[in-house]
């Protein structure tokens, strides 16, 4: 299993700095993503990315690939958080909850999106969720 490393993503959000994700090394300067962003959106799960190291810090510059993969944001009720992520994961869903009202969510290629639209709008008119991205 090829050594995890930290990759720093700058954000234009005010108050946010920045956020770090998961990559493999793949070759020289070229990285794959491995856990999903909670907030950045220049990345997703599965791309392939171009980082250097910046004061011994690993920094993102570029998508070299995109994996197809995109990052869907929940925000939750946090009560309701761990039973709205096994609802996602059964729709064979990979999802992540980087903070207690949040859900991170991969949406691939060919991710069950009208079963996921179905779920999502019943969620939201329960008042449990809010897409948040």
């Amino acid at each position: 299993m090829p050594k995890r490393e930290k990759l720093r993503i700058p954000l234009d959000i005010p108050g946010v700095e920045s956020e770090e994700v998961s990559v493999e090394p793949l070759a020289e300067g070229y990285y794959l993503v491995v856990t999903l962003p909670a907030v950045a959106r220049d990345c997703a799960l599965g791309d392939v990315v171009r980082a250097h190291r910046v004061d011994e810090v690993l920094e993102f510059h570029s998508v070299a690939v995109a994996g197809g993969n995109k990052t869907l944001r929940v925000l939750v009720d946090a009560i309701a958080a761990t039973h709205v992520q096994v609802q996602l994961e059964a729709l064979g869903l990979y999802v992540e909850a980087p903070m207690s009202e949040m859900l991170t969510v991969n949406i691939a290629p060919d991710s069950p999106s009208h079963g996921l639209e179905i779920l999502l709008d019943s969620l939201h008119t329960e008042g449990i969720i809010y897409r948040a991205l």
